[in-house]
């Protein structure tokens, strides 16, 4: 038999009169629509999610009468109350959705971290690269044309560097630059020798009047070793070294640019020029 039954709905709070029948029932409430389960004698609750299928099959009960109690009055509470049944219903799928959306953005960083590191020290590796090095990896990057203005420069560099030598202070300060100069005259004999034969467009660069300009510029540098080493205020064990290397890494770099761009090597003459 029939009997009418007060409760409140677990989730707005509305308070329901409904007359249902010695048995479980579902009712749906009419303010929030969340799923209340009524069975006699137990108090109203929300169906296990392995009951659903079940809820749907058990009969609605007769709604006599739907009362809002006094905190529940305001429409605005009664939305509140629903929003907050929603989203008691969609909490597990929130939080799967913010969980997944945070492991994408730690991939992201991780992602980000490791190519900025990748491109640090890659950067870093190929500064350290030499000049030199470049030239011979990439193609049409030197040219005989560029040698010989680099062994210039550089000759131009020691000759000023020499000129700055006036006390032991500045002795000691030209020691590590003529160093760094004598590196920098290093490379050319190989960088000479990975060009090989000449075209004849690099021909035309390399005339008699450039090889004349090498010859030239050896001759002022050994001019300029033998004034700054005939200076005996200025006498330095490592300074002398200093001036041996650059001796030594001049003769290579120009002896050979003379032998190999030569048209008609003349060994006898550079020797007589040294």
């Amino acid at each position: 038999m029939a009997d009418d039954r007060i409760f409140q709905c677990p989730h707005c709070a509305l308070q329901m009169t409904v007359r249902v029948p010695e048995s479980p029932v579902q009712v749906t409430c009419p303010t929030c629509f969340q799923r209340i389960l009524l069975v006699p004698g137990e108090e109203p609750r929300a169906p296990n999610e392995s009951y659903l299928s079940e809820f749907y099959r058990l009969p609605e009960p007769i709604i006599i009468d739907t009362q809002v109690p006094a905190p529940a009055k305001s429409q605005r509470v009664i939305r509140r109350a629903a929003r907050r049944a929603a989203r008691h219903a969609n909490r597990e799928a929130s939080k799967k959705k913010r969980l997944r959306l945070l492991q994408i953005a730690s991939v992201a960083a991780i992602g980000l971290a490791i190519t900025g590191t990748a491109a640090t020290y890659t950067y870093r590796s190929l500064s350290r690269i030499p000049a030199d090095s470049w030239a011979k990896v990439v193609p049409g990057m030197d040219s005989p044309q560029k040698l010989l203005s680099e062994y210039s420069r550089v000759c131009g560099s020691f000759r000023n560097t020499c000129a700055s030598i006036e006390d032991a202070a500045s002795r000691d300060r030209a020691i590590p630059k003529i160093q760094q100069i004598a590196a920098r005259l290093r490379g050319i004999p190989s960088r000479v020798s990975e060009l090989g034969p000449l075209s004849p467009t690099q021909r035309s660069e390399v005339d008699s009047s450039a090889l004349d300009r090498v010859l030239d510029e050896w001759e002022q540098n050994k001019a300029c070793l033998r004034e700054v080493r005939s200076k005996r205020l200025l006498h330095s064990i490592d300074f002398f070294k200093s001036l041996q290397t650059f001796a030594d890494e001049n003769e290579a770099a120009a002896g050979a640019i003379i032998s190999q761009w030569n048209e008609q090597p003349d060994d006898s003459a550079f020797s007589s020029s040294g």
